[in-house]
């Protein structure tokens, strides 16, 4: 047997091995866990997640926030106002309609959709004309004409499409039926007809025609009420024979509906088939293609009586820029798309 100093002697190394297994299983449990804990924070390969900079305090972010986008029109309503066209809206539109114009696909491609006056459709070829000084399509008169019937109202004033005076005289020539356009029922249906004598000839004091009288001319044709005659304004003088018997034709055609609506719903509107023809003199173009603005100027200034505000060749040129954009940025245009897009042409510059 162990004598007692022996005992005690083999119980402390005991009690020192038991410590020691004890704390090294403690220990390899605690780095396990903190290797599997931080193995799975930082050791498991996958790429740590960022939080979202909109969560975040301002003063934490780096850089600046974008703003989310806003209509250019939410900003800025007053542009819809065409008293408010600048020279940088004028320059802008000649950008755009230039461009367009100069490509062969886009250059068709529909920038201006009129309410009123059948709905009239402009192209960037058609209205390239404008500036590029060249002969101008009825339907860049026929929009302007909207324009400023709807955005400068006059009491005594009405402004008709030029195709009521071309198709009139295709009538009068029996050239109505063979012509495949869709504006043949205007002028063969009799409620569109009444409409007509109603609703353009006689519902002002004065009717303004548009009238393309020869190969690429324009004319202005007026058909005052109140003085019971018709009225010619020729930018380059007097008419020649052939327009003559034109505005003749034209005349009779007018009456011709007039008789045929008093009869239809017992009406009394005068017979203008008796009316005289009178040229009045007008400031006269210098070129070859400025008859259709020359035919906006006189519905703009001739009151019928008198020019409330006289206008020359130079005049007419300097105006080309400001009557592209206010065709293009009318309240009359549709295309709302087109305006978004000039500005942002002009915001770039």
């Amino acid at each position: 047997m162990d004598s007692l100093n022996t005992r005690i002697k083999k119980a402390k190394e005991s009690g020192t091995k038991e410590n020691d297994g004890n704390a090294k299983e403690s220990g390899t449990k605690e780095n396990d866990g903190n290797a599997k804990e931080s193995g799975t924070k930082e050791n498991d390969g996958k790429r740590k997640r960022k939080k979202s900079k909109y969560v975040l305090s301002p003063f934490q972010q780096i850089g600046g926030r974008k703003r989310p986008k806003k209509s250019l029109f939410g900003i800025r309503d007053v542009l819809i106002n065409t008293d408010y066209i600048t020279e940088d809206h004028i320059e802008a539109a000649k950008v755009y309609i230039k461009t367009l114009s100069d490509s062969a696909k886009l250059s068709r491609k529909t920038v201006v959709h009129m309410t009123g006056i059948a709905g009239e459709t402009c192209t960037p070829d058609m209205l390239q004309a404008i500036i590029a000084k060249k002969w101008l399509h009825g339907a860049v008169i026929n929009s302007y004409c909207n324009h400023m019937q709807t955005h400068n109202p006059r009491p005594d004033r009405h402004i008709l499409s030029s195709w009521v005076s071309h198709w009139l005289i295709l009538r009068a020539e029996g050239k109505v039926k063979n012509s495949k356009h869709h504006f043949m029922e205007h002028f063969t249906n009799q409620t569109k007809m009444v409409s007509r004598v109603n609703e353009e000839y006689f519902i002002r004091d004065k009717a303004y025609f548009p009238f393309h009288v020869e190969e690429k001319h324009w004319i202005t044709f007026l058909m005052h009420n109140k003085k019971k005659e018709f009225q010619v304004l020729n930018s380059t003088g007097k008419c020649s024979k052939a327009v003559l018997k034109k505005i003749r034709q034209l005349r009779a055609e007018i009456a011709k509906d007039t008789l045929e609506v008093n009869s239809l719903v017992q009406l009394e509107h005068p017979d203008v088939s008796s009316w005289p023809i009178n040229e009045y003199d007008m400031p006269l173009q210098k070129d070859g293609v400025s008859c259709g603005l020359f035919v906006v100027k006189c519905i703009q200034n001739w009151n019928g009586d008198e020019w409330i505000f006289d206008f020359d060749q130079p005049e007419v040129n300097a105006s080309r820029g400001r009557i592209l954009a206010e065709i293009l940025f009318s309240e009359c245009n549709t295309m709302e798309t087109v305006k978004e897009k000039i500005l942002k042409i002009m915001d770039k510059n």
